[in-house]
């Protein structure tokens, strides 16, 4: 900082690149070290240890510095450098709050954002992203700010490689053409796909949540089942829902398809399942297309849902030679240990982004690629279309069941059942495998 009053270095300055992550902080801090170590005059004024520069004329340090719960009051920064701020949720507000109020006592503070575009749960982000747009249109005058927003317009089609230029002002240099050609060939097929695209490679907003499954590919990959005594493995899901909700349990079999790739085998998988709807239901059971399914036995009304969906469950899995089953602890803790107690080996697995992220991916990869196969079930079809993603700031994704249309239990329980049958080991040789 530079003191306009004596045109002299503001003494004893405080530098800080911050983040929600140490390594996050990391990435800028360690480019101006690179930088110092190019610079002579520099290296001469200053010295770094313990991951701090300190500048000898002045007293000013650098410092990297990431959220810490203690917190940081008593800090006195004369510039602050904020990256990525799409990923600093709600959760950070604190910290964010701490970072820019504390500045009073310098002459010329400066805050520097650094950011891609985020979704619409990055809060902090949205706040200073529509001020920051408002004052480059004119809306609000703040001579203070200085705002430079590299993004496609709203009306911009973001397959249009004539406009990939305004979000990425270094394309042809560190970002290469190519590279974001092979994205746009990769995502645009899907609204997931575009979404992330646009997000990242056009930086645009984007909604943190949008349609999971595309109804045309999730019926491409409906057919006549084979017979399971040759699957390689069977496991299964279980989703228990609530009252109103449907209860489902899926089971799933995996099948060699004889190619490898990367010296893995590829199987493909198909998937059987039974449906539960409680009969003290709220939900009009003569309405369409409840009615509907209730009428052709693909939903069961039962005042006993529960315990039906845990018996039909171990029935079918024994006659499957199914061993694995997973399941979510938060509704269905009871049904978990039955089944452990029964010989079954039932896998805790939680519904929540950290642990269906990977899971959702794979499922749509195989899916768009034909190697999954369902039943002509129309409730199947519907909870297909209904299903929507939502993704948090680390872009995992997990089934929203409160943004989506309507019930989506059987298509949680039927990845679910997936991921398990993905995970258990190659069969050598022999009869059905048993995990």
């Amino acid at each position: 900082d530079v003191n306009p009053a004596t045109g002299e270095a503001e003494k004893c300055g405080q530098i800080y690149y911050t983040a929600t992550k140490k390594e996050q902080a990391e990435v800028v801090y360690g480019e101006t070290s690179r930088m110092r170590m190019q610079s002579k005059p520099i290296l001469k004024t200053s010295e770094e240890k313990n991951e701090t520069i300190h500048f000898r004329n002045t007293g000013t340090i650098i410092k990297k510095l990431a959220y810490d719960k203690k917190g940081f009051d008593g800090l006195n920064p004369s510039m602050i450098v904020m990256d990525e701020l799409h990923s600093w949720s709600e959760y950070y507000r604190t910290f964010y709050s701490t970072l820019v109020t504390g500045s009073a006592s310098r002459v010329q503070p400066l805050h520097l954002i650094i950011t891609t575009a985020g979704d619409d749960n990055s809060k902090l982000w949205l706040e200073d992203y529509n001020y920051a747009t408002n004052v480059v249109r004119g809306n609000f005058a703040d001579d203070s700010l200085f705002a430079i927003i590299y993004e496609l317009d709203k009306d911009d089609d973001p397959g249009d490689k004539s406009m990939w230029l305004k979000a990425n002002p270094n394309l042809g240099v560190s970002v290469k053409p190519d590279y974001i050609r092979q994205r746009w060939m990769e995502d645009r097929h899907t609204p997931i796909g575009r979404n992330r695209f646009t997000r990242y490679q056009c930086n645009r907003l984007v909604s943190s949540s949008e349609k999971a499954i595309q109804d045309e590919i999730f019926r491409s990959c409906i057919g006549e089942l084979s017979d399971w005594t040759e699957a390689d493995c069977v496991c299964g899901g279980v989703d228990q829902g609530s009252m109103d909700d449907f209860g489902a349990w899926a089971l799933c079999a995996r099948f060699p398809t004889g190619e490898t790739v990367n010296d893995k085998h590829v199987y493909r998988f198909e998937f059987r399942s039974k449906v539960f709807l409680d009969a003290a239901t709220k939900r009009d059971k003569t309405a369409m297309p409840l009615a509907q399914f209730i009428y052709n036995d693909e939903v069961t009304v039962s005042r006993m849902p529960s315990l039906e969906l845990q018996e039909t469950l171990m029935e079918a899995m024994i006659a499957c030679n199914a061993t694995h089953v997973a399941y979510d602890p938060s509704n269905a803790k009871q049904m978990g240990e039955v089944l452990n107690r029964d010989g079954f080996v039932a896998a805790r697995m939680a519904q929540n982004q950290a642990m269906f992220n990977e899971p959702i991916r794979s499922f749509l990869q195989h899916m768009e690629k034909g190697l999954l196969r369902f039943p002509d079930w129309e409730v199947l079809k519907w909870c297909a279309s209904n299903a929507v993603i939502a993704r948090n700031l680390k872009d995992e994704w997990m089934f929203d069941k409160k943004s989506s249309r309507d019930k989506i239990d059987p298509i949680v329980a039927i990845v679910m059942a997936f991921w398990m049958a993905s995970l258990q080991p190659e069969r050598a040789s022999g009869s059905l495998f048993l995990a």
